[in-house]
């Protein structure tokens, strides 16, 4: 199964704390755990929503701050754990769609062999009669 995006660790830097954190590089969004951004200092932005497949919503606040990670920099939005969560759910249906995608090219691939095969087979059957 070959997946849509890669997850890994990097050595984070918040502020003036550094943390080991998971990277994931098909994210449209980063969500990091209130416990390492506490005490760090944002600017609010206004608020972000978001929805899971289940109808499930929340509204948090969006907030930005730089952060580093590895080799330079990036801006980071921190979200309650509650739209972790459902972010978390959004990746597995991702994983689930991207299986799916793969068993139905796999049945279109027997399709198109089986049909191959019938058309020659019916060609045989003309060329003997």
């Amino acid at each position: 199964m070959q997946l849509m995006f890669e997850l890994s660790t990097t050595q984070l830097r918040i502020g003036h704390k550094k943390i080991r954190g998971i990277t994931h590089s098909g994210s449209q969004i980063s969500v990091i755990s209130k416990e390492f951004t506490h005490v760090v200092q944002y600017e609010r932005d206004g608020h972000i929503e978001m929805v899971a497949t289940s109808g499930k919503k929340e509204v948090a606040p969006l907030r930005i701050f730089e952060i580093s990670i590895e080799d330079g920099g990036h801006r980071e939005a921190l979200m309650s754990n509650e739209l972790s969560d459902l972010s978390s759910q959004c990746e597995i249906l991702e994983i689930q769609i991207t299986e799916k995608d793969a068993i139905v090219k796999s049945l279109n691939h027997k399709l198109k062999q089986a049909q191959l095969a019938i058309s020659h087979q019916e060609s045989v059957m003309n060329h003997l009669q």
